[in-house]
């Protein structure tokens, strides 16, 4: 079943603080981009993330979350080593909107006097629990990070690690997501701090390290394409076809 062909962006917020928008539905978070840049701000969020592919599937609508509670906070205190923020998440199972009654997850952030490039970076990362093919992608990055080689490795880099070996041309338009084909350089946090307190665009944080012969996760296996939600369920697809590439082009990284 091609849950994840032809989707709309979809992305449900508010905030209020030093900007205020009332709870839109909007393709991302481009009134906040267009609005800060590197000085310090504070501005609280309200983010609405689906619990269940019907969005997709009855919609084409690009907002699913498959993580659980517990993950999507473990995924947001990963970047509360950068700067201090604090969030809420609550579950809702009767969220209404104007197509009826949803489970979701509503997630609040409040962040004081960090830099406007730090709100791009964390809405950003939120952004990659919900829409498609980041959120596929995020769970293959959570499996990677059980090897025992990843120990010490940074989720923020085994994600862009990930992101490289998906061949998905929209991909590069994302912020923060490798613009070409090539294997993105690791960052230590401190260094991923440093660059945010600089930069205009989240794209520059990463250099990349050429590689001609990259190589990427297949479109299709048997008769599942990457657009099949079972195409990301099926662990033994993940083992035997997914997880090999991402192994070697992590071996192409530590050259």
């Amino acid at each position: 079943m091609q849950d994840f062909c032809y989707l709309d962006y979809h992305t449900e917020y508010s905030c209020n603080g030093k900007l205020n928008q009332e709870m839109l539905n909007c393709a991302c978070f481009g009134y906040i981009f267009n609005h800060v840049n590197q000085a310090k701000i504070s501005i609280n969020y309200r983010i609405i993330l689906y619990k269940d592919i019907t969005l997709i599937h009855d919609y084409h609508e690009s907002n699913y979350c498959l993580l659980t509670k517990n993950q999507l906070e473990n995924h947001l205190r990963q970047a509360q080593r950068i700067y201090p923020f604090t969030f809420k998440i609550e579950e809702n199972n009767e969220y209404y909107n104007e197509n009826g009654n949803w489970s979701v997850f509503e997630v609040n952030l409040q962040l004081n006097d960090v830099p406007g490039t730090f709100h791009k970076y964390l809405l950003t990362w939120l952004r990659y629990t919900y829409e498609y093919p980041y959120n596929v992608l995020l769970v293959d990055t959570y499996r990677l990070k059980q090897e025992k080689q990843f120990k010490f490795t940074s989720i923020a880099n085994l994600f862009n690690l990930v992101l490289s070996c998906c061949d998905y041309e929209d991909l590069r338009s994302i912020h923060q997501v490798p613009k070409v084909s090539s294997i993105p350089q690791s960052l230590k946090t401190k260094e991923l701090k440093n660059k945010l307190t600089q930069i205009t665009k989240l794209n520059e944080l990463y250099k990349y390290l050429k590689n001609n012969s990259i190589d990427y996760i297949p479109d299709t296996i048997d008769e599942l394409q990457q657009t099949d939600i079972e195409y990301w369920e099926s662990q033994d697809i993940y083992d035997k076809y997914r997880k090999p590439v991402y192994l070697n082009v992590y071996k192409e990284l530590k050259k």
